[in-house]
């Protein structure tokens, strides 16, 4: 069984702007693949599958300094985050749904960095003063706030960027679930909504669709960090609830 904790990062000036090269590049390896694939099949009815992508992404690492940089399991791992978007496409187009074809992604749209294996380009350990960090290849150790400990091993590893903080997810492996069946199971059935859930989801209803396309210089845009600080907070709150 596996359960993840989220913990808030604190970097530097420095490890800040390296945290956000790196996402900034992920992202840009992602939107290139794609283009690479939608090229393909559109020139030639091609298709181009991960491990293509996979093998000409570490020779392009040889001259590219931004990727050279990068963690290459990190980056294997956003090369399969679009193949698994081309998986759900295909499986929407079989199944007769909308199918929802993979999209380019901004910089708004692209928040996170995934490392699949723990220890491998980036590992939660002790400083010399035996105060947990986060360390990050070609970032270095990054103050982590560990409010409460994890339990069991760490899998994988994910960095996040929200919208004013840093965060990083620890994907952990509780081993086998031990849920027992004990007397007749719980059945519940909701009509409807609470009258205490209306305001809280109606609010972030409002601030979401008041900041969905705001023109670039209004006062919307301006608006736009403040905002997203509360759409995080009472999405939070939702959350305890």
């Amino acid at each position: 069984m596996r359960k993840s904790y989220k913990y808030r990062l604190y970097p530097n000036r420095a490890q800040a702007e390296a945290l956000t090269e790196q996402l900034e590049t992920h992202r840009r390896i992602y939107n290139s693949a794609l283009e690479e694939r939608m090229t393909a099949w559109k020139e030639g009815q091609r298709c181009v599958r991960y491990g293509d992508q996979s093998r000409a992404h570490k020779e392009a690492r040889r001259e590219n300094e931004f990727y050279a940089r990068l963690n290459f399991s990190s980056a294997q791992a956003t090369l399969r985050k679009l193949n698994l978007a081309y998986e759900a496409f295909f499986r929407r187009v079989k199944a007769g749904q909308a199918p929802g074809y993979p999209r380019f992604k901004g910089r708004s749209r692209f928040r996170s960095i995934c490392y699949p294996s723990h220890g491998d380009g980036c590992k939660v350990r002790q400083d010399s003063e035996g105060r947990t960090r986060l360390y990050v290849q070609n970032v270095g150790e990054v103050k982590v706030k560990l409010h409460r400990p994890w339990k069991g091993d760490i899998k994988t590893v994910t960095v996040r960027r929200e919208v004013d903080r840093w965060c990083v997810v620890l994907s952990c492996d509780l081993g086998p679930s031990r849920l027992s069946r004990v007397g007749t199971p719980r059945w519940g059935l909701t009509l409807g909504s609470s009258r205490s859930t209306l305001p809280l989801t109606g609010r972030r209803w409002t601030l979401r669709n008041t900041i969905a396309r705001p023109k670039n210089g209004s006062d919307a845009y301006n608006a736009l960090p403040p905002v997203g600080r509360r759409v995080r907070i009472v999405g939070a709150r939702r959350v305890e609830t």
